[in-house]
């Protein structure tokens, strides 16, 4: 995992010595090089030894260790929340972050559709907007997908259709059984449904 986006307080840039060589953000788990002295995450330092592009800076007999002044002082970064541009206004030490991150409201998610929504927004967007919450056909009380609704009016049995004879809306299995398509001329029909009954 490469290392953190952080949002200082002042709006002041994280000094280069606390960002990564590699994914160039602040170090996540820091390691220092023996030999070059270079930071790195301790993962980002294993895909740059694989890196053609990024081996040859490198020397083959580096070895890391974790650089703790780093940790530490990265720990005390006077930070703002990532998603202060969405509206939070927390502030606080960088080591108190990811507690934050944690329960942030302003955080964007990803819903089972796809689609990024605003955690405080997301029982809504689940309720009322996501395209694959559970809905029910009002014509013939069928439990679908929302998605899959708008198809469904084309083909569901109860959909109101227009009456043939009165010119009104009716649910479509009544107007089927009053009226059959190409059956007989609305006299028969009626004669047969009280005949019939």
């Amino acid at each position: 995992m490469p290392g953190y986006e952080v949002f200082l307080q002042d709006g002041k840039e994280v000094r280069e010595a606390l960002k990564c060589c590699y994914c160039k953000l602040v170090l996540r788990d820091p390691v220092q090089t023996s030999e070059t002295g270079n930071r790195f995450c301790r993962e980002c330092f294993d895909k740059a030894k694989r890196d053609p592009q990024f081996a040859s800076e490198l020397d083959p007999d580096d070895e890391i260790w974790p650089d703790f002044a780093v940790k530490r002082e990265i720990a005390g970064l006077k930070v703002k929340c990532e998603n202060y541009s969405a509206g939070c206004d927390w502030k606080g030490l960088f080591k108190q972050l990811m507690e934050h991150s944690q329960q942030c409201v302003h955080t964007t998610v990803e819903c089972h559709c796809g689609q990024p929504v605003m955690l405080a927004k997301i029982e809504v967007h689940l309720d009322e907007v996501c395209p694959l919450r559970r809905v029910t056909c009002n014509d013939c009380g069928k439990e679908m997908l929302y998605a899959e609704l708008q198809d469904h009016g084309g083909v569901c049995y109860n959909a109101p259709k227009v009456c043939k004879n009165c010119k009104k809306m009716m649910p479509g299995s009544t107007v089927s059984f009053i009226y059959p398509v190409g059956a007989f001329d609305i006299q028969n029909t009626l004669f047969m449904r009280f005949d019939g009954l």
